[in-house]
């Protein structure tokens, strides 16, 4: 039995949880799985949505950094706004990636974790206005994620998630250019 790597995972929900990122199993396994009427997603499109946690989690923790730290008002506003969205984000995500027997992972790649220390170190104005560009780069960045999952994907419970994130994730890169432009 010739054994391959897949980043689906047919049995998630019995997995214990360390297995359900990276796991190997049979080409006999995949063909009863397409017997069984199920369509694993590609490894491509699940390695997008693993992405889109990571760069969800980075939104998170960039809005608790702005909690604590901004003086400005409408940057407090929109970083609690942000991060409720991002709660809700990462829990339909997770939710997507389980019914879809994706492995979800939301580590920070090591760049993202550089940029939170930068911002802690910030104060003032300075802050407000890193924070607000990292809001509409992020945003930006993961519209584009979202468009190509969209391109990529037949399922239509994963292109519904990604036409949703994206119509959220506009409106929020709009606020944060609207807000930064008062600087």
């Amino acid at each position: 039995m010739d054994a391959r790597r897949s980043d689906t995972l047919p049995f998630a929900s019995s997995a214990p949880a360390f297995y359900t990122s990276h796991f190997i199993y049979s080409e006999e396994a995949q063909s009863l799985l397409a017997e069984s009427g199920h369509r694993p997603i590609d490894s491509t499109l699940a390695a997008s949505l693993r992405r889109a946690g990571s760069s969800n989690r980075m939104q998170i923790q960039a809005s608790l950094l702005a909690i604590d730290k901004s003086q400005n008002s409408r940057v407090k506003a929109l970083a609690q706004e942000l991060l409720k969205q991002g709660m809700e984000a990462k829990q339909d995500l997770e939710e997507l990636c389980n019914t879809k027997k994706i492995g979800f992972i939301e580590n920070l790649p090591v760049t993202d974790q550089q940029t939170l220390v930068d911002l802690f170190r910030m104060n003032g104005t300075t802050f407000d206005k890193a924070y607000l560009s990292k809001v509409v780069k992020g945003q930006k960045r993961l519209i584009e994620l979202y468009e190509e999952i969209l391109q990529k994907s037949v399922d239509r419970q994963v292109q519904d998630f990604a036409r949703n994130a994206i119509s959220r994730l506009s409106t929020n890169r709009d606020s944060a250019k609207i807000i930064a432009k008062s600087f």
